[in-house]
């Protein structure tokens, strides 16, 4: 009995020993972060005043050039410069025509095959495109201003149009050719997907069908290309 007495008793000693070696340990971790967390404060005290400094030099600094360039602005007489919008006489009309004569008469400078290389399209599925867009869209009619002069006709916008896409350029790359600026080519771009997708959505830019589908792949592996769904141009395809 005695024994286990003592035993009992050792180990309630060494209990009490971790114990106090564990609220030890405790006191010492809080003192050291209650001075990490001083030493922080301290720094941040510092950088804010060193912030402080810096935001009121700048302030003077953009003050004083402020001051100079309002004393300057004073100085100018703003009534005599003038205010003009830069205008450039592309002739329009002269672009219709040589577009015209180049690929849309009978007897066209260029032939439908470099057509078709070009506006990645056969000349009657762009014609289609351009007489079924005009007639919808006010926006692709070629209407006369007030001084008589003619607009940019439908084939001009198409063009432009068709060009970008085909060939991936900018909008001012067909300035010289078809004689549109760049800011109209852009609008000419976003009116002709949206005529596009309105005109055309039900017949041509629908989900295909299971009848559909079969067809696509039948007419792909007859051209050499099994299994392939839809293709740009033979480049791009899945």
């Amino acid at each position: 009995m005695k024994e286990q007495e003592l035993q009992a008793q050792a180990a309630m000693k060494e209990q009490e020993l971790q114990t106090q070696r564990y609220i030890k340990e405790m006191e010492i971790k809080a003192k050291e972060r209650e001075m990490e967390r001083m030493a922080k404060e301290r720094e941040r005290e510092m950088d804010m005043q060193i912030l402080n400094a810096d935001t009121s030099t700048m302030s003077e600094k953009r003050r004083a050039l402020h001051e100079i360039a309002y004393s300057e602005e004073e100085d100018i007489d703003r009534s005599s410069i003038p205010i003009t919008r830069r205008w450039i006489n592309r002739d329009r009309e002269a672009g219709h025509d040589h577009l015209f004569q180049d690929y849309f008469v009978d007897e066209p400078v260029y032939n439908a095959d470099i057509f078709r290389w070009r506006f990645r399209m056969r000349r009657h599925v762009f014609l289609r495109i351009a007489d079924a867009l005009s007639n919808v869209y006010p926006y692709f009619q070629q209407r006369v201003d007030a001084t008589g002069r003619r607009g940019l006709s439908p084939l001009q916008k198409c063009t432009a149009t068709i060009r970008m896409l085909a060939y991936g350029v900018g909008a001012d790359a067909i300035n010289d050719y078809v004689r549109i600026g760049e800011s109209t080519t852009i609008e000419c771009l976003e009116k002709f997907v949206e005529g596009v997708i309105s005109v055309f959505e039900d017949e041509y830019l629908r989900k295909p069908k299971l009848n559909d589908v079969q067809y696509l792949l039948q007419m792909a592996e007859g051209c050499g290309f099994p299994g392939m769904l839809g293709s740009i141009d033979c480049m791009h395809w899945q």
